[in-house]
């Protein structure tokens, strides 16, 4: 998964995007994500790649919520 962040906004680190992708997910409890569940790595200046531990969180990600 790739997330970009666009607009103008400050400079947004990897830990900053991991915490938003942490809250963001924990109001739908079906969603919610663990520790080592994803890691969150720089890809471009204003790109973040995100890792998943497995195929199973991906699909759980990706389907219908």
């Amino acid at each position: 998964m790739v997330a970009t962040i666009t607009g103008t906004w400050p400079v947004v680190s990897a830990e900053e995007v991991s915490e938003l992708l942490h809250t963001s997910l924990a109001l739908h409890p079906s969603l919610a994500l663990h520790p080592g569940d994803f890691s969150v790595h720089l890809h471009r200046p204003e790109d973040f790649l995100i890792v998943l531990a497995s195929r199973e969180l991906k699909d759980r990600l990706a389907g219908d919520h």
